[in-house]
């Protein structure tokens, strides 16, 4: 395409604005810190009229200029030609910007878009009956504690999408990979802090067992209380011991024969040494 874009105009729009809510073809609310709203085609128009050009002499034919506002839906059948697109994107995109199969994604034509600092996008195509619409999702390392954000528009050009992408969903895509980064150092800090004090509990129960459940570790020790040699019915002295998730509290269940759970006990209530 050759020649500058015109300012954007509400009708532009053909989704939901994902942070207002406003209606397609609509102008987003002026709180809306990533729509299109009025106060910004305001600017936009300005703009537009500081940069037009003058007008042309008499009897002179104005320059035919190439816009988007004539350009037709893309559809994209078949996964070559969508892999086509989904470079072009890439290239619109800059950044080092390069692409990769998306094997995984089983709904329809998918291709990864993958920037210079390794953040990462998927391009999709959800729906056969569909092949203009496509779908945008960010990439994140664990997106099972993270909602990851998405933003769905028409195959226009890859100029369109792009600027699609860089506009409403890179904003996204970054306060996404920050939560996600907050709760990885949060995960990894608890499990941590579970880590040191279980390996203290299994330290004291020589031949404990170890099991790593869901935000807490347990620490199971069984010993045969019977002395060597003897007969007679099994006697199992047993402690069960529970580490919390940040290893702040320890619960214990034991059982066996009475004065061991006695000892036990007392030495418990002993007065802390200071």
């Amino acid at each position: 395409m050759t020649g500058p874009l015109r300012p954007w105009h509400p009708e532009d729009f053909d989704d939901w604005c994902e942070t207002c809510g406003a209606a397609p073809g609509q102008f987003c609310k002026p709180t809306c810190d990533t729509g299109y709203t009025a106060e910004d085609f305001r600017r936009d128009a300005e703009r537009r009229d500081q940069d037009a050009p003058a007008p042309p002499e008499q009897g002179t034919p104005p320059p035919f200029r190439r816009s988007e506002d004539a350009a037709m839906p893309q559809e994209l059948p078949t996964q070559e030609q969508f892999d086509a697109f989904a470079d072009d994107v890439a290239r619109e995109l800059g950044t080092h910007c390069r692409t990769a199969p998306l094997p995984e994604y089983s709904r329809g034509l998918a291709r990864l878009i993958i920037d210079g600092d390794g953040r990462a996008v998927r391009l999709c195509q959800p729906h056969d009956e569909q092949p203009s619409r496509l779908k945008v999702c960010a990439a994140l390392p664990d997106e099972a504690q993270v909602q990851t954000p998405s933003i769905g528009f028409t195959a226009i050009s890859a100029r369109h999408v792009a600027r699609e992408i860089t506009r409403r969903l890179c904003p996204l895509h970054t306060e996404a990979a920050e939560l996600s980064a907050q709760i990885a150092a949060r995960q990894q800090a608890e499990a941590s802090a579970r880590a040191a004090v279980a390996e203290a509990v299994a330290g004291a129960l020589p031949g404990a067992r170890i099991e790593e459940q869901y935000r807490r570790t347990r620490i199971i020790w069984q010993h045969d209380a019977r002395p060597p040699g003897q007969q007679g019915p099994v006697q199992v002295d047993s402690v069960c011991v529970i580490v919390g998730a940040f290893g702040e509290s320890v619960t214990v269940e034991a059982s066996g024969r009475p004065d061991r759970v006695i000892s036990m006990l007392a030495a418990f209530a002993q007065p802390r040494r200071e």
